[in-house]
């Protein structure tokens, strides 16, 4: 991903994707994804929690400081 060069991937499209994703891999096992009440509120969910985890999980390679 570059935004110099235009290559720009939008939050909500990343969210949309995870949430796509999620949701084909609950359809996986047909048992469970039978047992969810809200397949879609759930894939949404979980969807959002792996972006989350992989953002805080990222090294960071400058600290910033904020100050008021």
């Amino acid at each position: 991903m570059s935004t110099r060069k235009g290559n720009v991937v939008k939050l909500d499209d990343m969210l949309d994707t995870a949430k796509e994703s999620m949701h084909e891999i609950m359809r996986k096992n047909s048992e469970k994804y039978a047992q969810i009440e809200d397949p879609e509120g759930t894939a949404d969910l979980v969807g959002k929690a792996a972006i989350m985890i992989q953002d805080m999980s990222a090294k960071r390679y400058r600290y910033h400081q904020i100050t008021n």
